[in-house]
Order: C-alpha cells, then sequence, then structure tokens
C-alpha cells in the first residue's frame, strides 16, 4: 500500500518470499524513516550497519547512501515515510536527523500508533494533509521522548570505511580518486574493487552522486545552478549540467 507524492510519502510493503537484488544502493535529498515489522534484514547507511528487529525505526539523514541487505528469505515486512518538506522545526529536524541512529519502538505504543494511523488514513480525501500531520506529530514525538537507541556497527571493510570517511571530510574540494588513495596509502586498484564490492560503482560516480545532491538542495534552496555547482565541487559547469539533467530528468534551472 503507497500513496503521497514527491515531498511525502508513505509505502507499506510486505514480501513473502524476498529475493537478495530487490533493493539497490542508492541517496537522495529526502529523509527518511524506516519502520521495520518483520524478516531478517540489515539496514546499511554509509558505512554503519544494523540487524533489525521488529518495531524498531531505522532514522536516515538526507543525501545518505543506504540500502537493505536480507540476511535470510524469510517474509519482509516494512513501512517506509520518505518526505523532503514538513512542518516539524528546522532544529527539531537538524536533532533527529543530524546522523543516521536506529531505535527501538517496542515500549513507545504512541509513536507505533502513528503509523498505523498513516496507514488507516489512506482512503481519506485529504490523506497526504493528514499524513503530513502525523509526520509532525511523530517527530516531534521522537525528539521529546527519543526511544532506546541501538549500537551501530561497521559494515564495511578497513578501506572504504576510510575512504568514506575521507570523502565525506573532502567532498566539495576533491579532484580525483587519486587523492583518495594517495592520502590513505592504498592502490588505486585496492580503492577502485574495494568500492566496487561495497556499491557497485566506482569511486567517482559515489563522490558525483554526492555532489549533485549536495548541489541540487542549493538550487531548491534558490542558489543559482551555476554557484551550485562550483560550490559542490564541479569545475566544468557543462558536466555538472549533463549529470545533473541524467540523475534529475531535467535541467538545474527547471523548477521541479
Amino acid at each position: 500500500m503507497e500513496y503521497g507524492n514527491e515531498k511525502l510519502r508513505f509505502k507499506h510493503t510486505f514480501d513473502p518470499n524476498p529475493e537478495a537484488g530487490m533493493f539497490s544502493r542508492h541517496a537522495h535529498h529526502q529523509y527518511e524513516l524506516i519502520y521495520f515489522l518483520g524478516g531478517d534484514a540489515r539496514c546499511v547507511i554509509e558505512q554503519h550497519s544494523h540487524l533489525m528487529k521488529p518495531g524498531e525505526l531505522a532514522v536516515i539523514p538526507s543525501m545518505c547512501y543506504h540500502f537493505i541487505k536480507l540476511e535470510s528469505s524469510r517474509p519482509y515486512e516494512r513501512v517506509v515515510v520518505e518526505f523532503s518538506e514538513c512542518d516539524a522545526r528546522p532544529a527539531l529536524l537538524n536533532e533527529l536527523f543530524g546522523t543516521p541512529r536506529f531505535l527501538d519502538l517496542n515500549d513507545a505504543p504512541d509513536l507505533q500508533a502513528v503509523f498505523r494511523r498513516m496507514e488507516q488514513y489512506a482512503d481519506f480525501e485529504d490523506r497526504e494533509q493528514l499524513c503530513r500531520n502525523l509526520l509532525t506529530e511523530l517527530l516531534c514525538l521522537l525528539a521529546r521522548k527519543m526511544p532506546r537507541e541501538q549500537p551501530l556497527s561497521p559494515y564495511f571493510n578497513e578501506t572504504v570505511t576510510a575512504a568514506l570517511d575521507y570523502i565525506e571530510q573532502n567532498l566539495t574540494t576533491l579532484t580525483s580518486p587519486e587523492e583518495i588513495h594517495e592520502a590513505l596509502f592504498i592502490s588505486r586498484a585496492q580503492l577502485y574493487r574495494s568500492f566496487r564490492a561495497a556499491f557497485g560503482i566506482p569511486p567517482m560516480k559515489y563522490i558525483n552522486e554526492k555532489r549533485l545532491l549536495l548541489a541540487d538542495a542549493r538550487i531548491r534552496g534558490g542558489q543559482k545552478p551555476a554557484h551550485a555547482a562550483a560550490a559542490c565541487g564541479f569545475t566544468e559547469y557543462s558536466t555538472f549540467f549533463r549529470l545533473y539533467k541524467s540523475r534529475f530528468g531535467h535541467a538545474p534551472s527547471e523548477k521541479k
């Protein structure tokens, strides 16, 4: 069951026979909540991971690479809420989504009830407005009560973890992947092999994806595309234009 739009989407998924390749490794500018209801799955957010248990919530900041890794073929069920806009205070969003986190909602029936109401209103004509209101309620309750936080564990090997940290710290100034393997004292081949194993893409594609999301956020905030491109590390606007249009399906100057 699914409803919503690009600003706010609610989706409840149940798959009795999940397959390992059904989940893509991706990033986007929306915030995301994954409320896990059943199955045998690990949620990976950047270099962090957690083996999910029913009743736990994954809180995923915008622009973070993440994916689900199935540990078995047990039936899989979850609720996902993605949003780029809401009525919660910016400071509250920064508090909740400042870092990836996993929260246990099993001792928070009021929080569980909010997800149930989001689904109950699916047939209402004003369901999107109701969901937006409920999202605000959910975020306020999370910030006020902050359920028990589950420990994060590393998912990737030391090479990928170190490379991700370096990219995060130097995202807008990196000139090439060579800078990464030189700074980390590893070979170019080792860096490429590790990245392809982790994300299925080479390092530069990962870097450009993160830069595009950052630039898109700046453009949505009112910055001119050329200025956003330069600020996010693209030295050639033509390259930025081509990559942006391929990623988002429209030119940087088009309002969406």
